[in-house]
């Protein structure tokens, strides 16, 4: 994603350590703000966009599908 946003906005470790020090929090958070920027790059080429995107991953993020939330954040993407 940050290719795509041209701008260096997620860190790997970054993401390890704040979620490990918010208890999942910050990962939470995380995946919303993900599927955001998959439907601002996808609206930016022209695709089509999901507009629940956000939503259900934020859903299946708070109850502990956070694996699924990627998964259907990388369908978006591919």
């Amino acid at each position: 994603l940050n290719a795509w946003l041209e701008t260096p906005k997620y860190n790997f470790w970054m993401y390890v350590g704040l979620s490990i020090i918010t208890c999942g929090i910050y990962a939470i958070y995380t995946e919303y703000i993900m599927a955001k920027d998959i439907n601002e790059i996808q609206h930016r080429y022209g695709l089509m966009v999901n507009q629940d995107l956000a939503l259900i991953c934020l859903l299946l993020s708070i109850f502990g599908l956070s694996i699924v939330s990627l998964a259907i954040q990388q369908n978006e993407i591919n």
